[in-house]
């Protein structure tokens, strides 16, 4: 049992760190190798660093900082399979998923650019580095058989390392005055708590990683450039060895290359084959077919050479192929930005439909003098097919865009027909306005009720003692002209009108959340048209998670858990 208990321990050792060289693994571990290499990708894969171990910490981390993980753990492991690939199994995943996979790294290059790097965060790990450094000499750790150890050296004793925790923190933190070897640490680790951190002077992006001499020329640059003290004045005192340069790394967990290519997926028709990512077109997913003739113009050569070694082979790619897809990509690619845009439901989008469609006649899909004659064609045959159905829709649905857009405060200036669209917003705003106010809102020293206009019982309100503020309130209140809901809404729409416009990367919904109390009745009307979606995009979204939720397993659900599961899957982190 011991000798079993033993080789356990060693696989948990090899599958957390795998050996750098065969000669430093067990018998066990090649062995493992040949026949289950997928074992060591399922917690610390270096293969291509997707592991449970980023499943874990990224849902961990994400959801103590607020940070939006869309990455969906569940739905990779559902579709994960073992697959043979070049003599030796490995973990794969259905083709469809690589968009998931790209939010698995899209999130650890979000934490690491806004959390685990965040220059505050560095600065902060950088000082309890120094205080510890300037205190290791003098703090003294008892480790096993009585043996002393230092904070440095802790590491090498098991009983020792694991009393470094928060509470040597603690500990020189709180110690004693009289303590002189603690004082300089104890100064910084104060400075930490009360947030006195080191001043960031700035932030530069050099031409890649700079090594330990680069670093240490532009401490010795920033200490030079510090000005002279005058004649007779003393000098600051500042030296290169008092200036830190951290260097930064933020990319998607594989430098410069596409995380994506070392993963290998499988599809519905293929279970058995694997291939490397690729880019189909599908009906029902926007903006695939440019990402798939994207894709085939990056792997040219190695379609060619495919090709070529394939005897069988009936079609050839030529370079002739080549510069077309490359003329509908350049057609094609400036537009699936703004399809990715509409597409989103966490954010405001029905109001960008005519300012994208102005901004696309007079930039983006206005031809060019470098565009070849198929891009060319491919942009003005799409701005008239957009110019046509546009153009072509319903008054109700041209009536509708204008008024998402004039309820914006971003763009409602983006088009000519202000006048009518100001009489149907003020229509709106009246009708809205005299359903509410058969619904009065009575506020009575701070409490509020609510009570119909035709009920005959009154709610008992409590006796409360007068303030001096509810006398004067009452005094404004009575003093105050009362207006019609026709001239509050007339008034709203002359002041609305008036408002600067909001910067285009502001959020709409913030800005009348700050403005509802002056805008009573148009917010409503915003409140209204604000939260239409501009595609299906969303729709389709909650029909995904449907089928997620009902699978064959769960075929049995009732359809209001049906609804409750998926409404708690869109709305829950």
């Amino acid at each position: 049992m011991w000798h079993e208990a033993a080789e356990d321990l060693v696989f948990i050792k090899e599958i957390i760190k795998p050996p750098e060289a065969q000669e430093e693994s067990s018998p066990q571990y090649k062995e493992r190798l040949k026949k289950k290499s997928f074992l060591y990708e399922i917690v610390a894969n270096e293969r291509n660093g997707i592991d449970v171990d980023k499943f874990d910490y990224f849902a961990r981390d994400s959801y103590h900082l607020g940070i939006e993980n869309n990455f969906d753990h569940g739905r990779f492991i559902k579709f994960a399979r073992v697959c043979e690939v070049d003599g030796q199994k490995h973990i794969c995943t259905r083709d469809k998923e690589v968009n998931n996979l790209y939010d698995l790294f899209h999130t650890r290059y979000s934490l690491h650019r806004r959390a685990y790097q965040h220059k505050v965060v560095q600065i902060i790990e950088h000082m309890i580095a120094e205080a510890f450094l300037k205190a290791d000499k003098h703090i003294q750790i008892e480790g096993s058989e009585g043996t002393m150890f230092t904070l440095s050296t802790a590491i090498g004793d098991m009983e020792a390392y694991t009393k470094l925790t928060d509470c040597v923190f603690d500990q020189i933190l709180n110690s004693t005055g009289t303590e002189d070897d603690l004082r300089e640490t104890r100064e910084i680790l104060k400075k930490v708590v009360d947030r006195e951190h080191y001043r960031c002077l700035g932030e530069i992006k050099p031409e890649g990683t700079p090594n330990e001499d680069e670093i240490s020329q532009s401490r010795k640059h920033l200490a030079a450039a510090l000005p002279l003290p005058r004649e007779g004045a003393e000098a600051d005192g500042l030296t290169e060895e008092e200036f830190e340069v951290l260097a930064v790394t933020l990319d998607y967990g594989r430098k410069e290359e596409d995380p994506i290519d070392s993963m290998d997926f499988y599809s519905k028709k293929y279970p058995t084959q694997v291939n490397k990512k690729k880019e189909q077109d599908c009906p029902t997913r926007w903006g695939s077919k440019q990402k798939m003739i994207s894709r085939i113009i990056e792997q040219a050569r190695a379609i060619r050479q495919v090709l070529a070694d394939d005897r069988r082979a009936s079609i050839h790619l030529t370079w002739q192929d080549v510069d077309v897809l490359k003329a509908v990509n350049e057609g094609l690619e400036p537009v699936s930005t703004f399809t990715d845009a509409l597409s989103g439901d966490a954010y405001v989008t029905s109001s960008s439909i005519l300012p994208i469609l102005q901004l696309l006649k007079e930039d983006i899909l206005a031809p060019s003098e470098s565009d070849v004659e198929l891009t060319a064609q491919l942009k003005s045959g799409m701005l008239a097919k957009l110019e046509a159905k546009y153009a072509n829709d319903s008054k109700t649905a041209q009536k509708l865009l204008r008024n998402c857009t004039f309820v914006d405060p971003r763009y409602r200036e983006y088009y000519s027909n202000l006048d009518e669209t100001k009489r149907e917003i003020e229509t709106e705003m009246i009708v809205l306005g005299r359903q509410t106010s058969q619904v009065k809102i009575r506020v009575e020293e701070g409490e509020s009720t609510f009570a119909q206009q035709d009920a005959g019982e009154e709610q008992p309100a409590k006796k409360k003692k007068a303030t001096l503020a509810s006398l004067l309130a009452r005094r404004a209140v009575a003093a105050r002209p009362v207006l019609t809901v026709v001239e509050r809404a007339h008034a709203e729409l002359v002041v609305y009108t008036q408002e600067d416009a909001i910067d285009t990367g502001e959020n709409p919904l913030q800005w009348w959340k700050v403005n509802e109390t002056r805008f009573p009745l148009l917010s409503m009307v915003a409140r209204k048209y604000l939260c239409i979606c501009a595609s299906s995009a969303a729709s389709e979204r909650i029909f995904s998670t449907a089928g997620n939720t009902v699978t064959p397993q769960r075929a049995q659900i009732k359809p209001d858990k049906v609804n409750m599961l998926v409404f708690l899957a869109r709305n829950l982190d």
